[in-house]
């Protein structure tokens, strides 16, 4: 329920490897079978390795951040046509007005850039929390102990193109090819599940 950076070294004589990104279909070149590893809580990767000399690209090194949009949002709950300011994340079950909504609330702001940056530019939604493993686990089921920054799905749009979905770990998506230079407009439809409405109801 924690970010992992690790040096990992693959038990493989292949020389040559891949990260594969199962949402894209997407391959990364990796250099060999010993690697710099690191994955957000709960993330997963796949790797495959070969005797032949991998035609992927290389990813290259995180960079700085270009916009921090941690601040500032209108959100808008759809379904009680209800409008606040916030900053993200937002509980919405803090709110009385919100605390048994179920649906889609609309996330909406605006940021400047003063040129578009070279290369693969990500927005990444964080803040997600670990959460303590009780010392003995009560009934049947099991859980990820670890409160995320999107829950449980969410869809992002930017400068009114469907970018995609942030759903799991990293809770990352590439961007680069929907901004502009100047202003950009950023939209996230934030969907829950019907638990919150059901809550209010009586057993």
């Amino acid at each position: 329920n924690h970010p992992v950076s690790r040096q990992a070294t693959f038990a493989t004589t292949h020389k040559f490897g891949q990260r594969w990104d199962a949402d894209t279909g997407t391959a990364v070149s990796i250099a060999g079978p010993a690697i710099a590893l690191s994955l957000a809580p709960y993330e997963s990767a796949i790797f495959v390795f070969s005797d032949e000399p991998s035609r992927a690209v290389t990813l290259p090194e995180p960079g700085a951040q270009i916009a921090d949009l941690s601040a500032g949002w209108k959100v808008t709950f759809t379904g009680i046509h209800k409008t606040i300011s916030a900053d993200v994340p937002t509980d919405w079950t803090s709110d009385p007005a919100t605390r048994f909504y179920s649906g889609e609330a609309v996330y909406e702001r605006e940021f400047t850039l003063s040129k578009v940056p070279d290369g693969t530019v990500f927005l990444q939604a964080e803040d997600g929390l670990p959460v303590a493993k009780p010392d003995a686990m009560e009934g049947p089921g099991m859980r990820a102990w670890y409160d995320p920054p999107v829950r449980e799905a969410a869809i992002l749009f930017i400068n009114g193109h469907r970018v995609g979905s942030l759903w799991h770990p990293p809770y990352r998506l590439a961007v680069d090819g929907f901004l502009k230079q100047g202003q950009n407009q950023v939209v996230i439809k934030v969907y829950n599940t019907a638990m919150n409405a059901w809550a209010a109801l009586p057993p």
